[in-house]
């Protein structure tokens, strides 16, 4: 069964790898942009002679507040138009308003050369002038800020131009100055009357403010008011919170003493512990009655006098007593080292010395008196009740004058809203006043310095011609003309299927480039046959490493041997098949001078021929034996009855064989496996010649068997789209693929261009690439034993 020639694939996946190079675009298609600027520059010529010129009118008015200077003569910060300000008088001037009106005054409706102008979309004049009015904002430079408007109007005819600009600029002008002058007035009139009113108001409230304080009866001092019954109030509470406090801990500490009498009683307890309930604080008072009890009289004058000196020694002992409260009271006030603290210790202590002296003459009898602690701690719990119902009727009347001046005080309460109520209106009343008199004083001021200067500072002048301008048209004809050769040459570009470049191969093809190897010269093959004829060699003139080793040529192929070399030997490679995308691409030339270079340096090379639909190994070593490849894959023979030495030492080759039927299923078989591995293990390199990619399966079927893979590339028209499938179909074993190898080529390694794509040393023109790639089953071959060539009688002999 014959394989049938693959299909190209189609043109949609050369579009979606295509990669632009804008440098090599350009000097591949410079005729085509050269081109296209040519007729930018004839378009722009011719546009500028036909077309009717253009003029322009302008004017600058400048546009900003008046210096506003008061009394003061100090100038408002603020004396500039806002950017809203200024986008409004942009907007005002282009208006209906101005324009329609400016043109109508002046007579202008209906000027022949506006309604000439006019175009569809142009209902009335003043809308084709509006579409050809220009305004912006600023100067030129350093002056782009300036609050300046840049009035300007494009029209046929100059002096027309100028005629409308001017009417545009007088009505602007004329409006703001109404506008203003209007609005100044109308505010004048309203605040004046809003200030008449204000100042009326003001007045009845101070009036009402001034009848209020005369009738009510709170304390008054210049603007704010005393309410003597609050302060009153807040003493009497504070004085009621001091007693209150004292009345609890006296009350607390009398239960205390009472509920300790009760237990010691109760358990018979011992006097003393009654004595220990007296507190530090009335000690000294209890001292006082001792010192008074503790004696007796030793004459009977002194007795009858006890009793007056008793009276004065009590009157004495409660003055001491009243001290020492005082004191009490001072030191929780002010502390103990205050100097009022200090004075009335001082007291105390004189006190007490003066009681001391006078002791023995207040002593009593021990028959008349005897003091017991029963009888002291009784005289303690008295003295505390008796100062208990004391702070009860002192609370009484402070708790009766805390009601009364809080009555009071709520009373003036109102009194004091009122009067507060009242101020607050007048405050109010004359901020209004006062903001309304200077409003009314800036508006006053305003119409002599206020307002907006509007002045004409660049008169309309007749309009100078702007278009056409000829560099401009010849800069934007040159730019068209460029854009329209740059997109022809990208057209041309991106239909191209060429390959111009190894660069573009590698980018192509992903992988690098062995070898350009140049097209063989009418000459050169001329000087390969006058060499064979000299010695003989059944070898074809094609294999000029063999015939021609001095000429340039096969150095370049020992060049491309050097680098193949140095690829297989990083990848470890020693079967290497060689292939092509399609018929003449001179593979099989490419693969036997390669053969013959490698045999030259001393290595064990085989060539096998795989290629048993078109075989030419054996032709181009002139060959003949009777087994080949075909019989060995079938076992009519065995590999060494197919090896044929050749005249170059260490060069062996098995040739095709006769055609079989079915060539891929016996690339595919485990025999051929068998004889690359058996082959690998004799020789240092195994060369296997295949068919074209693109036009059997055999090359995919022969590359999962072997170790690396050339491809042999011609360049054609249609190079980038062969090129591009081959490497698909490859794509399997793209690891294996070490490089490619340009046939027959007159491309650089660089950039340069290749415009002739030769025609090779393989498979003829590359008029008959789509022939059958088959041969005749009855083709000719050659029966009998392999033979080898022999030198001495120039026939091939039988390999033994």
């Amino acid at each position: 069964m014959i394989d049938k020639p693959r299909v190209l694939s189609n043109h949609n996946s050369l579009v979606a790898n295509f990669e632009l190079d804008i440098v090599q675009m350009l000097k591949w298609h410079w005729p085509k942009i050269a081109l296209g600027l040519l007729l930018g520059w004839v378009g722009a010529a011719a546009y500028f002679l036909k077309t009717a010129p253009t003029y322009e009118s302008g004017a600058e008015i400048l546009l900003m507040p008046k210096d506003p200077r008061g009394l003061d003569n100090k100038r408002d910060v603020n004396s500039t138009l806002s950017d809203d300000l200024l986008a409004t008088h942009l907007m005002l001037i282009q208006s209906q308003a101005i324009v329609g009106e400016a043109l109508k005054k002046n007579g202008l409706s209906e000027l022949p050369s506006l309604v000439e102008a006019m175009s569809d979309e142009d209902k009335t004049t003043s809308d084709y002038v509006i579409r050809k009015l220009s305004v912006s904002r600023g100067g030129k430079g350093k002056a782009k800020n300036a609050q300046v408007l840049q009035v300007g109007f494009r029209h046929g005819n100059a002096k027309d131009a100028k005629e409308v600009v001017q009417a545009i600029v007088d009505q602007f002008q004329t409006f703001i100055n109404e506008k203003y002058t209007d609005v100044n007035e109308k505010a004048a009139t309203l605040i004046t009357k809003a200030q008449e009113q204000l100042k009326g108001d003001l007045e009845r409230a101070e009036e009402d403010f001034r009848v209020f304080r005369e009738d009510s009866p709170m304390l008054w001092n210049g603007e704010s008011v005393t309410n003597t019954f609050r302060a009153e109030y807040e003493q009497v509470e504070a004085a009621l919170t001091d007693l209150r406090m004292k009345r609890s801990e006296l009350s607390s500490r009398l239960k205390l003493v009472e509920t300790q009498l009760e237990k010691i009683n109760a358990s018979n307890g011992n006097e003393l512990e009654k004595l220990a309930l007296v507190d530090d604080n009335n000690s000294e008072r209890i001292r006082v009655f001792l010192d008074i009890y503790g004696g007796k009289s030793d004459s009977q004058i002194f007795q009858s006098q006890q009793p007056e000196r008793l009276e004065a020694a009590r009157g004495q002992y409660e003055g001491l007593l009243q001290l020492k409260a005082k004191l009490q009271t001072l030191v929780s006030e002010f502390g103990a080292e205050h100097p009022e603290v200090k004075n009335a210790r001082a007291q105390i202590n004189t006190i007490e010395e003066f009681l001391k002296t006078r002791a023995t003459s207040l002593r009593v009898t021990t028959d008349e008196f005897m003091l017991t602690p029963s009888k002291i701690v009784d005289a303690y719990v008295s003295l505390l009740r008796h100062d208990l119902r004391a702070l009860d009727d002192r609370e009484t009347l402070l708790v009766t004058s805390s009601t009364t001046a809080e009555r009071k005080a709520k009373a003036l309460v109102q009194d004091e809203i009122k009067g507060e109520t009242l101020r607050l209106a007048i405050d109010r009343q004359k901020e209004l006043y006062e903001a309304t008199v200077d409003r009314l004083r800036e508006i006053n001021l305003a119409k002599d310095f206020g307002g907006f200067i509007n002045e004409l500072i660049r008169k309309p002048s007749v309009g100078e011609e702007v278009w056409p301008k000829l560099p401009t048209c010849l800069a934007i004809g040159s730019l068209l003309g460029l854009l329209a050769g740059a997109m022809i040459g990208l057209v041309f570009e991106f239909r191209s299927k060429s390959i111009r470049s190894v660069s573009d191969l590698e980018k192509l093809t992903k992988v690098g480039n062995v070898s350009l190897i140049p097209k063989l010269t009418t000459q050169l093959e001329s000087k390969s046959r006058r060499a064979i004829r000299a010695s003989g060699s059944k070898f074809a003139s094609e294999i000029i490493s063999y015939h021609l080793p001095q000429a340039k040529e096969s150095e370049i192929f020992r060049g491309f041997r050097t680098s193949l070399l140095f690829k297989a030997g990083s990848s470890k490679a020693k079967i290497i098949s060689v292939t092509s995308p399609g018929q003449g691409d001179g593979k099989s030339t490419v693969l036997s001078n390669l053969a013959v270079s490698l045999a030259q340096t001393g290595c064990r090379v085989l060539l096998i021929d795989a290629d048993m639909r078109r075989p030419t190994i054996s032709s181009k070593f002139g060959l003949q034996s009777k087994f080949g490849l075909s019989d060995l894959l079938q076992g009519k023979s065995t590999l060494f009855e197919c090896v044929v030495d050749t005249e170059v030492p260490k060069l062996d080759i098995v040739t095709a064989g006769a055609t079989p039927k079915n060539p891929a299923e016996l690339l595919s078989s485990p025999a051929f496996k068998n004889l690359l591995e058996t082959a690998s293990s004799d020789y240092d390199y195994v060369l296997v010649d295949t068919p074209p990619v693109l036009s059997v399966a055999d090359p995919c079927v022969i590359a999962s068997f072997v170790d690396a893979i050339l491809v042999v590339i011609r360049l054609n028209p249609k190079s980038r789209i062969e090129v591009k499938r081959t490497m698909e179909l490859l794509g399997d074993f793209e690891n294996r693929v070490l490089g490619t190898v340009v046939n027959a080529s007159k491309i650089d390694s660089g950039s340069g261009r290749s415009d002739d794509y030769g025609v090779g040393y393989g498979y003829g023109t590359y008029g008959n690439r789509g022939a059958g790639y088959f041969r005749e089953e009855n083709s000719p071959s050659v029966n009998g034993k392999s033979a080898a060539f022999d030198k001495k009688s120039g026939q091939n002999k039988q390999r033994v």
